[in-house]
């Protein structure tokens, strides 16, 4: 995360500013760490003094490795990337329900998490903090108590949550990048669709795009979400004559293939107990030869 200085101010004092909660003994930790740097120079004194125009950026925390996660583990969860005793952060496979519906089925990335955690303790939960849909694979993260979890949920209310994802879709955009800024609301059968800023149930949604690589036929996009609508993505590249390769809801002529082309790729969030900045990562599988199978050069 990155901090514009205003004024003159002490390092520490500026750290506390950001993270009021936080103890200085914690933020004198993250200087010693190298979490901090002042104009994309490492900084680790507590003193130095900060100069208005210079910029501070705070480095995540490293995560552990999913091997160190798991080795006492008796059934280790494939798709788990990150746990302690607050969150869990795991990578979604594409098909995979993040939450039941009405069905109540039993196999959801939320399922997954409650079973790894209850190997525990019968007593552990893992709490729902946001979902993605089922054709989406990448990044979730769930709490795993209720403090927690509205910690959390108050951070993607607010906002402060960046999410990135990539998606492969029809057509070369004119443009290197741009935003799209709608609203939205809720259709028939849960179809989101675009309406009128007047209009009762309209919700805004924003959403950054900027194009990594194409073809003559297709191309890699990256985008960034302002804000956290229901199919908001998918509905924002199919409103500019881009839709995603795959998306049977919103493309008129869906491609012939078995998965849709939309990954969350990272996802930076406050740790909902020491305020730290976490961030973590999934690589786009939409490279190399899965890309290359779309083109029609």
């Amino acid at each position: 995360m990155k901090y514009d200085v205003k004024t003159s101010i002490l390092l520490l004092d500026f750290l506390q500013e950001i993270y009021p909660s936080s103890s200085k003994r914690r933020l004198r930790k993250m200087l010693t760490d190298g979490r901090i740097s002042i104009d994309e120079i490492p900084e680790f004194r507590a003193k130095a003094l900060l100069e208005p125009g210079q910029t501070l950026k705070i480095h995540p925390k490293k995560p552990q490795t999913q091997s160190n996660l798991n080795h006492q583990r008796k059934k280790p969860m494939k798709e788990l990337i990150f746990i302690d005793e607050s969150i869990l952060v795991v990578n979604k496979p594409q098909g995979l329900l993040s939450v039941a519906t009405d069905r109540l089925e039993t196999n959801t990335m939320h399922t997954r998490c409650v079973n790894f955690v209850k190997e525990e303790s019968e007593k552990n939960w893992a709490y729902i903090v946001h979902r993605l849909d089922k054709p989406t694979s990448g990044l979730m993260v769930f709490a795993r108590n209720p403090d927690d979890k509205k910690y959390l949920q108050n951070q993607f209310a607010n906002q402060n949550v960046h999410r990135t994802y990539h998606a492969v879709v029809q057509g070369v955009p004119k443009d290197n990048n741009g935003m799209i800024e709608q609203h939205i609301r809720e259709g028939k059968n849960t179809r989101m669709q675009i309406t009128t800023p007047s209009h009762r149930d309209a919700k805004k949604a924003i959403t950054h795009w900027s194009k990594i690589t194409h073809s003559s036929t297709h191309s890699l996009l990256e985008i960034y979400i302002q804000t956290g609508k229901r199919h908001q993505i998918r509905l924002a590249l199919n409103s500019i004559n881009h839709p995603i390769i795959g998306d049977q809801t919103y493309n008129s002529s869906p491609s012939d293939t078995s998965r849709l082309y939309l990954h969350a790729s990272a996802l930076e969030f406050q740790h909902p107990v020491t305020d730290e900045p976490m961030r973590f990562e999934s690589p786009h599988p939409f490279t190399s030869g899965v890309f290359a199978g779309l083109n029609k050069d």
